[in-house]
């Protein structure tokens, strides 16, 4: 059982000193108004009234934590109440003398039923399924049109949530589900945003649809509360809170309503009310279209460290990976295929100098590989002895590491490898070998249509390929590139491209993630960060394209790249795969007002 802070107001009802965490959060479907377009409203809890004034509306949050009548009497112009009530008898004389003040209050948006309720009666009193139902039904009927909400109790651990056997729509009329994977802590040394779309995974799997769940953000940290990695809640730091909300974004694109947990202190924590520079960033989430949000930049010191950096973005506990895809950092040739063997392994794809500049694995490798890696699992090769030196085979196996090589007589064999690895997929992107762009604007595309990516010789079809489409002639196939490239190989495959790379990475995001609830961005002159890149916003969860830039040309950004960002909502999340020296802050920028 995860013992967590709690997420609501529990602490200053209940007099609570730890509560179980609530871990998950799925995206809701907000309602619509007038115009059409989805509106989310924005709640936070414990003293928000100070004096009979609601505070935090000056930060743009428009639905207020009311326990009281009197409290929602105070409410000004323009915001909504959520009442709490705490209750889980059923619809009982109390219940219903406790809500009864509320019904037809044109303020009232819904009613807080329960703060984690416990169906197992195992870590608090027991509340079953059929008391909250009968609340929700007796408010349905009482009040039409008005929500019912609780904030999920997680069965299991942050890693691994569990929200089987709780609450669902099904077994609890309730409207909507708040869950809380507070993903920054001591014991972390930062934040597991992988906690976020794990929950959300399993609350989906639980019977709770995406519309109906309610992001918690962490907007806390410190006090004497402990999680259950055995530490204490961290508070994020500014880029750490717009990584929490960018990641929400990534799964919950529209809720009904999100949670900042929370305005006020709890046992000892410091809390939103105190963090000028978090009210910053809340304030402009709360703003809703005024801007998009920067794009979250992953990187290290240099192309292999930031291959880490993406390593540990995806698999940020420990032993948390079931393999590891290692490619060469000096050329592409054997890496363009690889990113659908690391997400159909479910490993980082890490990169090291080649044989001819080293016969040794880089040591921070080798770190990030123990640390990812548990003993006994696999670490997958690409290409020969002359693309990574047998030193690191041997390297691996006496570290009771299992080796497979990925490897032909060329690149375009490694590539038949990988697929026939895959098991021989009905879906196949081509893209010339002879270069690198268009093949890594095709690895989330890839991913995503659970296909593979085989190689040309440009316009020229690589004997190797050949032979493959030829043994596998049902399958379907994109060429990536047009005339002078794969589709020039293969004019029967479909063609996606554009009038250059760049271009053809538009055309490849407009035809694979038209719509996309985020985005992705590397440079398009060099190729290990968008290796890496691509593998990661097509996994964890995550569903996004890979779009690539040009820091050299003017504009950076061009024309169909920006073109396709204007099609994406204002507020889409971004990622950003390099450091500034591969992807400057002034071409961030322009990314980013570019969106929506």
């Amino acid at each position: 059982m995860t013992i967590s802070r709690c997420p609501s107001s529990w602490w200053l009802r209940l007099g609570a000193g730890l509560c179980l965490t609530v871990m998950g959060i799925s995206p809701l479907t907000a309602p619509l108004p007038a115009g059409g377009s989805v509106r989310t409203l924005h709640y936070t809890s414990n003293g928000v009234f100070v004096g009979g004034a609601y505070v935090p509306q000056s930060l743009g949050f428009d639905l207020a934590d009311v326990s009281s009548p009197s409290e929602l009497s105070e409410l000004p112009a323009g915001v909504s109440a959520l009442v709490y009530l705490g209750l889980c008898n059923g619809a009982d004389a109390n219940f219903v003398s406790t809500v009864s003040p509320y019904l037809g209050d044109s303020r009232v948006f819904g009613f807080y039923l329960m703060d984690e309720p416990d169906p197992t009666g195992t870590y608090r009193p027991i509340c079953p399924a059929s008391n909250l139902k009968d609340e929700s039904d007796w408010i349905h009927q009482n009040d039409p049109g008005v929500k019912t909400f609780i904030v999920m109790m997680n069965l299991s651990s942050s890693s691994q949530p569990d929200y089987q056997n709780t609450f669902n729509p099904s077994n609890s009329d309730i409207d909507l589900y708040g869950l809380d994977p507070y993903p920054c802590r001591t014991e972390l040394g930062g934040c597991d945003f992988s906690y976020i779309t794990k929950a959300v995974a399993a609350a989906e799997a639980a019977g709770i649809p995406e519309g109906d769940i309610v992001p918690v953000y962490q907007a806390f940290g410190g006090g004497s509360s402990v999680d259950d990695g055995g530490g204490n809640y961290a508070v994020p730091s500014p880029t750490q809170e717009q990584s929490i909300l960018n990641t929400w974004a990534s799964v919950v694109p529209d809720p009904v309503f999100d949670y900042a947990y929370s305005w006020g202190s709890q046992n000892g924590d410091t809390s939103l009310q105190s963090l000028v520079d978090l009210q910053s960033v809340f304030e402009a989430h709360n703003a809703g279209g005024a801007s998009s949000p920067a794009p979250t930049q992953i990187y290290g010191s240099d192309a292999i460290a930031t291959s880490i950096a993406l390593s540990q973005a995806e698999f940020p506990a420990a032993g948390s990976a079931h393999a590891v895809v290692l490619a060469r950092s000096d050329f592409y040739s054997d890496a363009l295929a690889g990113g659908p063997l690391a997400a159909h392994v479910d490993g980082p794809l890490l990169i090291t100098p080649g044989a001819s500049e080293s016969t040794s694995l880089d040591p921070r490798v080798l770190a990030e590989i123990e640390r990812v890696l548990p003993l006994g699992d696999t670490v997958y090769i690409l290409g020969g002895p002359l693309a990574l030196s047998p030193n690191i085979d041997t390297t691996l196996s006496d570290l009771g590491y299992q080796v497979v090589r990925e490897a032909g007589a060329d690149e375009y064999a490694t590539a038949v490898d990988i697929a026939e690895t895959l098991g021989n997929p009905p879906v196949v992107f081509e893209a010339t070998g002879l270069d690198f762009p268009d093949a890594l604007s095709a690895v989330p595309a890839a991913i995503q249509d659970s296909g593979a990516i085989l190689l040309t010789e440009g316009p020229t079809q690589a004997p190797e390929t050949a032979t493959y489409l030829s043994a596998h002639p049902g399958d379907t196939r994109y060429a990536i590139g047009g005339p002078l490239a794969a589709l020039g190989a293969d004019p029967g495959a479909i063609g996606v491209y554009g009038q250059d790379e760049y271009g053809t990475s538009a055309a490849v995001a407009s035809r694979f993630f038209a719509g996309a609830g985020l985005y992705g961005v590397a440079t398009g002159l060099t190729f290990p960060d968008a290796l890496g890149g691509g593998v990661f916003m097509a996994t964890g969860g995550r569903a996004g394209p890979l779009l690539l830039v040009n820091p050299t040309a003017n504009p950076p950004v061009s024309t169909p790249i920006s073109s396709f960002l204007a099609t994406l909502a204002q507020g889409t999340s971004g990622y950003v795969f390099g450091g500034p020296l591969a992807v400057p802050s002034s071409v961030i920028g322009d990314v980013q007002s570019a969106v929506g």
